[in-house]
């Protein structure tokens, strides 16, 4: 339990206290009984009234922060919110000006036609692609390039023939 249930408990306690230290009092004549029991409700009062101040005051700071947080969250809110309920009253007006069987049929067909040219187009570009990639393998693969490397290494080897012989002076 809390510190503050426990205050509640014992300040309850102690007022019982204090009326039957009255009833002792008026029994017995001992003003004594009386004096002690309601001092010390008066002592338990006090200390719970000031943990009950404490919590208040930490529940007005945390009260005064939460406004705080929503006033700046807030005002964001407050530059858009205009702006959008002016667009959504504009789309409504728009709505509602626009027979939708009549306008809305066209724009149907176009879309349907640009889909139409889209799946075309993307059909096209795959076969392009399979035509690059065949283009591509048969240059890199073409006789010629044997042939190259075949002069090629003919050419060196007439070269190295020719820088042995002998050289005529002339």
């Amino acid at each position: 339990m809390s510190k503050l249930r426990w205050l509640e408990i014992a300040e309850y306690a102690s007022l019982s206290g204090a009326v039957a230290g009255i009833a002792i009092a008026v029994l017995s004549g001992e003003i004594v009984y009386a004096a002690i029991s309601i001092f010390l409700a008066l002592l338990l009062n006090l200390a719970n009234r000031q943990q009950l101040k404490r919590e208040y005051g930490e529940l007005r700071r945390a009260i005064a922060l939460t406004r705080q947080e929503l006033a700046r969250i807030e005002e964001p809110r407050n530059d858009w919110e205009p702006e959008l309920k002016n667009l959504i009253d504009r789309l409504h007006r728009e709505a509602e000006s626009m027979n939708s069987g009549e306008k809305l049929e066209p724009l149907v067909v176009a879309m349907k036609q640009q889909r139409s040219r889209q799946q075309d187009l993307e059909q096209l570009v795959t076969l392009l692609k399979a035509q690059i990639e065949t283009l591509t393998e048969q240059f890199k693969n073409r006789p010629e390039l044997e042939q190259i490397e075949t002069l090629t290494s003919v050419i060196v080897a007439l070269k190295q023939f020719i820088d042995e012989l002998p050289r005529q002076e002339e």
